[in-house]
């Protein structure tokens, strides 16, 4: 696994590790239906982004946890792990095999918090690839924990509507200005940019038109913020689009930028 980074303010030099093994953990519950396993590693905060576009909370993902699940032979692919200051990233490929006995692929970034000694994942975003239909965007959870006081939420929504214009108008200054060094993308069809790649990406014509953030929930846990929103945009071929992505904060030198970020649309 590669792609691994160490900010070496931070002194628990074993992180990436430890961030493997959650991560094969992680899997490992999924498959088994094992509520017990993200009962103990899931705070409270903790989000998941759904590959129809729904937003569980942390009692709706332990519900749906619970029920025995369709796919098996789970796999993490070409799994990579950052860790900058207090967030742990997962960035990684996924395969299963489906019910019908072919094989699906997918990809998801995990992020989690260092705190009280220990890393508790705080958000999951899961894509599947070709994207269903964005039929759940409309069922979004409540924020009931990690909730930004005022000015917290006043800069990570303005730095949210920066972010939405930006790709709009293809502002690659902006951006540049904005992302942390160790910035990655995970993209709509599966793959993960890195932060120059995505600046490349940026400054090209956006082939969307009419992008705007709906259903923006933004949530503070110490020094990170976590952004979910839907979004809406027209298509190429003037059809109407939905999507959803989840963008990760992290405050540090008196500002806030962006470490992650990773997109879904139908």
């Amino acid at each position: 696994m590669g792609n691994a980074t160490i900010d070496p303010r931070r002194a628990h030099t074993d992180d990436v590790q430890t961030l493997e093994q959650l991560n094969r953990g992680y899997v490992q519950a999924a498959e088994a239906s094992d509520v017990r396993w993200f009962d103990e590693h899931l705070a409270p905060c903790f989000m998941a982004s759904n590959p129809d576009g729904s937003l569980a909370d942390r009692a709706g993902f332990l519900d749906r946890i619970g029920r025995p699940s369709p796919s098996t032979n789970m796999a993490p692919v070409d799994t990579r792990v950052r860790v900058v200051g207090d967030v742990g990233i997962v960035d990684s490929g996924f395969r299963y095999t489906k019910p019908d006995g072919q094989e699906g692929v997918g990809h998801y970034t995990d992020v989690y918090a260092f705190g009280e000694g220990r890393w508790q994942c705080i958000s999951a975003h899961f894509a599947l690839r070709p994207s269903p239909p964005q039929s759940g965007a409309t069922r979004t959870a409540e924020i009931t924990a990690g909730a930004a006081g005022p000015a917290d939420h006043a800069t990570l929504a303005d730095l949210n509507d920066h972010y939405i214009r930006s790709v709009r108008e293809s502002d690659v200054r902006w951006f540049d200005a904005n992302l942390a060094p160790e910035f990655a993308n995970g993209n709509s069809d599966g793959s993960f940019s890195d932060r120059a790649a995505f600046l490349a990406f940026i400054g090209k014509p956006s082939a969307l038109s009419n992008l705007r953030a709906k259903d923006v929930r933004i949530q503070v846990v110490g020094d990170i913020g976590i952004i979910h929103a839907r979004t809406a945009y027209t298509k190429p071929d003037g059809q109407p689009g939905a999507g959803r992505y989840t963008d990760i904060w992290w405050q540090a030198d008196g500002r806030w930028r962006c470490v992650s970020a990773h997109v879904t649309r139908g």
